[in-house]
């Protein structure tokens, strides 16, 4: 026998294994190309059975409840009085009062001047080849709050929704999204210039709610998603919502088959992400201003407000609630303590953390009694603890050594 195949045949034969190789008949043999599509993994993409005739912007405007401005461009208006709550929160209550600093930074924010922003766009990875077919704005106009969003029918029709926006948002100051910093501001800024046409953002400043909400509930909830933030703060619950995943297939059914299933659900969706954003402004700021009331971490609601140069309000949520905090939030309230001089309330929460061997509590003690009141033989002891629960770090023995020194 001659041939590779041959000799498997004769080791198989001879061993005997029965082979379950079938030679390849005129009906089952396959091309590479056809070999390759059946390697491919398969799309979820779901494509019409049917092509259809694709509606005229007339009927998809009608079907929305909105008006054609331009070939292939769709505006839809809704207005809101700002007493409409999205959840528990009034619209309107954004325009109280002075956000708290770990919100705003250090803008000069006034609802009144911000542009509430959301799109539904082609992808969700980004990129130069990803475009929004449909933007929503929000703003407060008077004694009401108008959402406009722009719908786009082809591809063609971008550049007028462009414009659309540009002219609606030209004397806004701010723009206010929720994960927009990182997404929805840079790709639509992007858009702009591929267009070649002047970006509207680039001169206003950016709220983007994400990272207040973050900031205050990282620690407490799985995750702080958008609809986890309407659901556990703003006790909003959405019915029958399209999941956001799930817009550029029902848009690009209407671009390629004619298809509208769906798309009022998208429109819908955008819609109420852009009345979320605006409620959510009151809904952070009691959040910031009252943490214990909606259940957030009074420890990082206090970080935060150290972050942004706010001592007094970061020291004032500590002592008020010292009796909830855990370990954690005591080692800062000692640490606002030591800032104050105020040692002896210091040593009281060192001292207590001290008992649950917490090391970094002994060698705050230790650094006390050799500093602060001079008892070496007190602070020796504090380090000797500290060594036997972490072992003979270098550091350790060598501020021990340091002491001892002193005691001589």
């Amino acid at each position: 026998m001659s041939g590779l195949a041959d000799k498997l045949k004769l080791l198989r034969k001879q061993s005997g294994i029965k082979s379950n190789h079938v030679e390849p008949t005129p009906e089952t043999k396959t091309t590479l190309s056809e070999r390759f599509h059946r390697s491919r993994p398969k799309s979820t993409f779901q494509v019409p059975t049917k092509k259809t005739t694709k509606p005229s912007d007339g009927q998809i405007a009608e079907l929305l409840n909105g008006e054609v401005l331009e070939e292939g461009l769709i505006e839809i208006k809704r207005v809101f009085p700002p007493t409409y709550k999205q959840g528990r929160f009034e619209l309107g209550g954004g325009l109280v009062g002075e956000l708290p600093t770990p919100i705003r930074g250090e803008l000069n924010f006034k609802a009144s001047q911000a542009v509430f922003l959301d799109l539904e766009t082609t992808g969700l990875a980004g990129g130069t080849g990803t475009l929004a077919f449909l933007t929503g704005l929000g703003f407060f106009q008077g004694d009401s709050f108008h959402v406009v969003l722009y719908l786009i029918t082809s591809f063609a029709a971008e550049k007028k929704m462009l414009n659309a926006v540009a002219k609606q948002i030209e004397n806004k100051k701010t723009v206010v999204s929720f994960n927009g910093k990182s997404f929805d501001g840079p790709l639509l800024s992007t858009r702009y210039r591929l267009a070649g046409m002047s970006d509207p953002l680039a001169n206003l400043n950016h709220l983007d709610l994400l990272h207040p909400a973050r900031r205050a509930f990282r620690n407490v909830w799985p995750d702080c998603r958008l609809q986890s933030v309407e659901k556990k703060l703003m006790a909003f619950h959405r019915k029958n919502d399209l999941p956001g995943s799930e817009a550029p297939e029902v848009w690009l059914n209407l671009v390629r088959y004619g298809q509208t299933e769906k798309l009022r659900a998208v429109v819908k969706h955008n819609g109420l992400d852009i009345l979320s954003l605006a409620a959510m402004l009151p809904a952070l700021a009691l959040t910031y201003n009252t943490p214990e009331k909606v259940g957030a971490s009074i420890v990082d609601i206090a970080k935060a407000y150290q972050k942004n140069n706010n001592q007094k309000t970061a020291f004032t949520l500590l002592e008020k609630h010292q009796n909830q905090l855990e370990d954690d939030g005591l080692k800062e309230l000692a640490k606002q303590y030591r800032r104050q001089k105020n040692w002896q309330k210091a040593k009281e929460i060192w001292t207590t953390l001290a008992k649950k061997e917490d090391q970094e509590a002994i060698l705050s003690l230790a650094k006390y009694e050799e500093h602060i009141t001079k008892d070496y033989n007190a602070a020796s002891n504090q380090i000797n603890k500290l060594i036997k629960l972490s072992g003979p770090k270098p550091e350790h023995i060598y501020r021990r050594d340091r002491v001892l020194g002193k005691v001589g």
